[in-house]
């Protein structure tokens, strides 16, 4: 049995699943006597729990490998939570986001943008960007796809952007559907402008639910950190800037959970950034260099 459209619940999804993983692994060799438990997940990740896109119901399948409300064992067993019918395709959640070498994401694009914990390197891209890094901004932003923000990635943008010319490139993300994700009740003046009610993680959860575009995260460092703790990450753009800071908010910051990521494209521009595109790849499996 495969993991198609024909499956319509968690519960026929997930004994699908169960059934493909475990015709592979009869006809697999032992790896290195690892628990039955671990070569399963292992697997399951690999063959079939992939989140990087495809239908709700395989990312809730795998995001409740990991949780542990679904366990696929070598005894057969299953348990499920409350099934719940998921049939479209969800929306991918890309997180886009300038990086110093050392990982860190404050204030790429100039002073005072954000000075929180006396960080004084305000702008440090600005004197990177080339053409080539141009067009590749312009192609991100020429399919269509809607803004999740956080409030003070959000205030930057809507100061500016409404009065920016066009040829600067401010008409998509003016027409866009903004996001955003915020504590308070804040007015929301810029055009398309929608505010994620109650819990952020929950709210973005439900929007990848939704038809729509593609959902991209800029800037918003401490929202972020809620996606990368609630597994909602489907793709990362990081630009890297070939310049060290040595403090400052960091992308993946202390409490991040350890996962694998798989590169898919990468360019680099005349001035040295990389421009990685990075998906999902599980667990991290660990290896060892010593001779046995």
């Amino acid at each position: 049995m495969t993991m198609e459209a024909t499956c319509t619940s968690v519960w026929t999804l997930a004994t699908a699943l169960y059934v493909k993983i475990d015709d592979e692994l009869q006809r697999s060799p032992q790896v290195g006597g690892a628990p039955a438990e671990d070569r399963h997940r292992a697997e399951a990740d690999r063959r079939g729990a992939d989140h990087r896109g495809g239908l709700q119901a395989v990312l809730a399948i795998d995001t409740a490998l990991w949780s542990d409300d679904v366990w696929i064992v070598g005894r057969r067993e299953l348990r499920f939570a409350d099934p719940i019918e998921r049939t479209r395709a969800m929306r991918k959640l890309i997180v886009s986001t300038f990086l110093t070498l050392d990982g860190v994401m404050q204030a790429p694009g100039g002073p005072g943008e954000d000075d929180s914990g006396g960080f004084t390197h305000g702008g440090w891209s600005v004197n990177y960007w080339d053409e080539q890094m141009g067009q590749v901004m312009s192609e991100a932003m020429s399919t269509p796809f809607a803004l999740v923000l956080g409030r003070k990635t959000y205030d930057i943008f809507a100061a500016y952007w409404p009065h920016a010319p066009e040829e600067a490139g401010a008409r998509p993300l003016n027409d866009a559907t903004k996001y955003v994700a915020s504590r308070s009740h804040p007015s929301l003046e810029w055009s398309n402008s929608v505010l994620i009610e109650g819990d952020a993680a929950e709210g973005v959860a439900a929007l990848k639910l939704e038809d729509g575009p593609e959902l991209q995260v800029h800037g918003s460092g401490n929202l972020i950190q809620t996606l990368l703790r609630h597994n909602l990450v489907d793709e990362y753009r990081l630009w890297v800037f070939p310049l060290v800071i040595g403090s400052g908010k960091r992308l993946f910051a202390e409490g991040t959970i350890a996962s694998g990521l798989r590169l898919v494209d990468s360019k680099v521009s005349t001035t040295g950034v990389v421009i990685g595109t990075y998906e999902p790849a599980g667990e991290i499996v660990p290896g060892s260099f010593a001779l046995e």
